[in-house]
């Protein structure tokens, strides 16, 4: 049996995870995890034992490109987290926080730099996030998070098309972290990310175009 100070530590953690389990949100993600986990075990062991390998390819590639992150991920989120879905607000706050005391870098887990991963890359999204953070700190993360969902769904779901030029279009680009975000991805991929004029329009400017083109 565990007594003393090291008692008093696991029950505190233990504390903090029914706490979590508070928030509706948060059950619900832990269900979704729970019924991914057993239906993708069972698919897995599925097409391995019938060897179907273009077909796992086919399903990761197609929930890829059906992904649902945006800035309505971003709004929700603040909303819950920092009591505003003001993205101004959430974008001024993050310029104020510190990265590091989100997520967990490859620095944290090595002391070396891991082949094609520099020290500052990101190892776990959240995965260094306290109780007590702060707003700022709170706000860089769900950004970066959001904005790295992003980049790496595109990546990924032109894998062996030979595509590495990504147009980024949506209210997100006016972000000042896509400064960040972006050029660091790039690095890491090996990939380039462009912002056109206007991007914030640029599904209305496309919509307006497509119906002059079919009026003609």
């Amino acid at each position: 049996m565990i007594r003393g100070w090291k008692s008093k530590i696991i029950k505190s953690k233990i504390n903090k995870v029914f706490e979590l389990l508070e928030y509706t949100f948060f059950q619900n993600a832990l269900l979704c995890t729970i019924l991914i986990g057993v239906s993708c075990g069972l698919v897995g062991t599925y097409i391995v034992a019938k060897r179907m390998v273009f077909i796992s390819g086919g399903i990761t590639h197609a929930s890829l490109g059906g992904i649902g992150i945006g800035g309505g991920t971003l709004q929700g989120l603040s909303r819950l987290l920092l009591n505003t879905d003001d993205i101004r607000q959430v974008a001024t706050l993050a310029e104020h926080g510190d990265l590091s005391h989100i997520n967990v870098l490859i620095g944290d887990i090595s002391r070396n730099p891991l082949p094609g991963l520099p020290m500052n890359a990101i190892a776990s999204l959240f995965g260094n996030a306290k109780s007590d953070a702060s707003r700022e700190d709170l706000a860089i993360g769900l950004i970066w998070m959001v904005l790295q969902s992003i980049c790496s769904a595109s990546i990924l779901s032109s894998l062996e098309s030979g595509i590495k030029e990504f147009v980024m279009i949506g209210n997100l680009t006016l972000l000042p972290q896509c400064k960040l975000v972006f050029p660091a991805t790039e690095k890491l991929y090996g990939v380039n990310f462009r912002i056109p004029k206007y991007s914030e329009f640029c599904t209305a400017i496309g919509a307006a175009l497509c119906y002059i083109n079919e009026r003609k």
